[in-house]
């Protein structure tokens, strides 16, 4: 890449996360139930596309909840907010996962691969990933 670009690509990397950040700090002082915010994708490898007109990155967010009855709420909450100030402020595109600590687990143990990748590789903004048993 040529070289004065980086430093562009370097700073974009800075607002997405910047972004992220903000998206987090939103709900998690709205919603209690909140038990972590997992980062994935481009933005927690610092590989993000390069072409930011044709095929710009995104924003993959992983919120668990601490309850299935939680769901619903912070997910339509969380498309709210996305659509009214992020996506008009900055552009960007976020794409929020909101799970149930429960099901999270579930699928930990029986080894999803999306969940198993976001284990492993997931950045953890906010709270802690639910630890599987055994």
């Amino acid at each position: 890449m040529f070289s004065p670009l980086q430093k562009l690509f370097v700073d974009l990397n800075k607002i997405y996360k910047k972004v992220a950040q903000e998206v987090k700090d939103v709900i998690t002082k709205r919603f209690r139930c909140i038990q972590a915010v997992i980062l994935i994708g481009s933005l927690t490898k610092g590989k993000l596309r390069k072409d930011i007109v044709e095929e710009p990155s995104d924003i993959d967010l992983i919120f668990i909840v601490k309850k299935v009855e939680n769901v619903k709420e912070v997910k339509k909450t969380l498309i709210d907010y996305i659509n009214k100030e992020i996506s008009l402020k900055y552009g960007i595109a976020l794409y929020p996962f909101v799970i149930s600590q429960q099901e999270y687990l579930n699928r930990l143990n029986k080894k999803d691969l999306f969940i198993l990748e976001t284990y492993i590789k997931g950045e953890v903004i906010y709270g802690q990933k639910p630890r599987r048993s055994g």
